[in-house]
């Protein structure tokens, strides 16, 4: 079973992680600072490359992003890739 959490600290940096079976095996680090998000670095580890996990990290941070009415800043190439790849849905939360 996989699950991501939001693990923010103080000052709004930190990462959406994804675990499978309670173990950590991904992450997307991000940083907040209300009405903006930067996300820097999408990362799943090599045993679960190519299975679609990045995806589950993205989705997550778009609803939240969504939620929070936040404007994203993708630095990261995947983020900006998945963005690119599906504008409609990502239009009212991208900041370019």
């Amino acid at each position: 079973m996989f699950e991501v959490l939001l693990e923010l600290n103080a000052d709004g940096n930190g990462a959406f992680v994804l675990f499978k079976d309670n173990i950590r095996i991904g992450e997307m680090m991000v940083e907040i600072n209300w009405p903006n998000m930067i996300v820097y670095h999408t990362e799943v580890d090599l045993q679960y490359k190519g299975q679609g996990l990045a995806k589950l990290l993205f989705n997550e941070m778009v609803d939240y992003a969504k939620k929070q009415r936040l404007k994203v800043t993708p630095l990261c190439s995947y983020v900006h890739a998945s963005f690119d790849k599906q504008p409609q849905k990502c239009m009212d939360i991208w900041d370019h």
